[in-house]
């Protein structure tokens, strides 16, 4: 038997709170994720297949790995807390929320993400531009992901590979919240 918190829990909570506020539940639940795993891969836990190499996610082969690895990304939790994925995931979201007719504009800085050729551009001519527009992938590193299939900044933002990493090491973090006060940090 595994626990579950039923409630979400602080730092300040005490240990007789949260004894109080668990549910038990059966470990022998599975999920079917065979579509975006490898063979060998399918019975392990979220936790464990945070930890495992990315070639386990389907479709990541040699090739991709070895560009990931490039780029100091060799686990699937690697991938999921990779800043830059973030960073353009975050840009493409707000892209689509853009109205081009209007004239308000917000006074948030995005300089420290972007290089300063793309600073002054709307939201979505930035995410249509070259992946090595995000501050800190060089040009190189831009035509190794192309070779993946990633692009531009949108390509990365909504690359299966990234979602599917940070969908499973968000769960890892789930798996353990009976072990865990505050798992979102």
């Amino acid at each position: 038997m595994q626990t579950l918190l039923v409630s979400p829990l602080s730092k300040c909570f005490s240990v007789r709170y949260m004894r109080s506020h668990v549910r038990t539940f059966s470990s022998d639940k599975t999920f079917n994720i065979e579509g975006c795993l490898k063979k060998g891969f399918e019975t392990k836990s979220f936790a464990e297949l945070s930890s495992s190499p990315v070639t386990a996610l389907e479709g990541i082969g040699k090739k991709k790995a070895a560009v990931l690895e490039s780029l100091n990304i060799k686990t699937v939790e690697d991938l999921a807390k990779w800043k830059f994925a973030h960073w353009a995931q975050a840009l493409t979201v707000l892209a689509d929320t853009e109205i081009e007719s209007s004239q308000t504009s917000t006074a948030a800085s995005i300089e420290f993400v972007l290089d300063k050729e793309y600073e002054n551009k709307t939201f979505k001519d930035i995410v249509m531009a070259d992946v090595a527009g995000i501050q800190g992938i060089s040009a190189e590193k831009g035509s190794l992901l192309a070779s993946t299939g990633v692009k531009t900044i949108a390509d990365l933002g909504n690359w299966k590979y990234f979602a599917r990493a940070k969908a499973i090491v968000t769960l890892a973090k789930a798996e353990n919240l009976g072990n865990q006060i505050d798992i979102w940090n």
